[in-house]
């Protein structure tokens, strides 16, 4: 399959990868589900330079990986049938009167490539609300850093961490997957995302843990403002809307400090010593406290393929009650496969 990222470069002006005096995106905003990500992304986006949208793309590495020639868009009914493909997201839907007009978008691209197109758009977005700096915040894009990073050249990556048994009992409740399916995810897709950004180095990749940024909210943004090159505004310790949807911290307009080691707080004790089983070596590496202290044991491959079957049945019919319109559901299902993958 022919992929964009081998045949065109990123932005002529997205080039050195600490320029900090003209950083004008992207910041990726990545992790695990339910750990954080909406809170970091509201918080950023109270930066007089930062604007996110916010709602999550996911479809960035599957459109740099189609068999597309992306120079074909400069002419406009080819840049119209694009528009009319991608408009069915779940994220343009959602966006709405946000997405801009087909011609302003086209117009707006400076690079005829995959990158170029997606930088069109997201840039449009950060525009309209008076920011320069452009950015993303879809969790799943932690397994895509190296994609994400060769279309980017100067993106900059934030990884947020959420304790494992926090966050196998928050999906648990909001999706009702197995937790210990979800730990496993949690210590593959995190190591694998650890793994690429110690490849980025420091200047592009940077790990915070949800428990300091609700803790020790000013540390954590001021960490993250040096990071990106901005200066450290104070307005970013405090949120402006309410961040997240679901879970405990739902509706709410502050941040939730005690939202944190909830799994000391009731969570079953044999699932707790299961969870720490399988996550063990990337929890002691995230500085989690345990009581195992032995090598991490991974869950059985049948056992997670009978989970993961469970687990897709749970979305289904979550995403089925979560639209209010029966077509606006099949729409959303149709992302989900399209764009997530497995």
């Amino acid at each position: 399959m022919k992929s964009d990222i081998d045949l065109a470069a990123a932005p002529a002006h997205a080039s050195s990868p600490r320029a900090a005096d003209s950083f004008s995106g992207p910041v990726f905003i990545v992790g695990m589900p339910r750990s954080g990500t909406k809170l970091l992304r509201t918080l950023l986006n109270r930066h007089s330079l930062i604007g996110i949208p916010e709602f999550e793309s996911h479809f960035i590495p599957y459109y740099a990986q189609e068999d597309r020639d992306w120079r074909a868009l400069q002419a406009p009914e080819e840049f119209r049938r694009f528009y009319q493909h991608i408009g069915a997201s779940n994220f343009c839907r959602r966006l709405g009167r946000d997405v801009p007009d087909c011609e302003a978008w086209r117009q707006a691209v400076e690079e005829w490539s995959c990158a170029g197109v997606m930088e069109a758009l997201f840039r449009l977005y950060a525009a309209g609300r008076g920011k320069p700096i452009w950015g993303d915040k879809t969790p799943q894009y932690l397994t895509q850093l190296p994609l994400l990073a060769r279309l980017y050249p100067a993106g900059r990556f934030i990884h947020i961490v959420r304790d494992p048994r926090d966050y196998c009992a928050s999906v648990q409740k909001a999706w009702g997957k197995h937790p210990y399916r979800s730990a496993q995810r949690w210590a593959d897709e995190v190591a694998r995302c650890r793994a690429d950004g110690a490849a980025l180095g420091e200047l592009r990749f940077l790990e915070v843990r949800y428990e300091d940024l609700l803790t020790d909210t000013e540390a954590v943004m001021r960490r993250i403002s040096e990071f990106l090159g901005v200066p450290f505004e104070a307005c970013t310790t405090v949120p402006d809307k309410a961040a997240e949807n679901l879970g405990a911290a739902r509706g709410s307009t502050s941040i939730v400090r005690d939202n944190a080691y909830k799994w000391r707080r009731g969570q079953d004790r044999r699932a707790v010593a299961r969870i720490e089983r399988i996550c063990a070596e990337e929890l002691r590496r995230s500085g989690y406290p345990a009581s195992y202290s032995g090598p991490s044991v991974r869950l059985g491959r049948v056992r997670r393929g009978f989970y993961q079957a469970a687990d897709a049945l749970h979305v289904v019919r979550h995403t089925l009650a979560e639209e209010p319109k029966f077509g606006d559901a099949l729409l959303s299902l149709r992302d989900k496969l399209l764009y997530r993958g497995p």
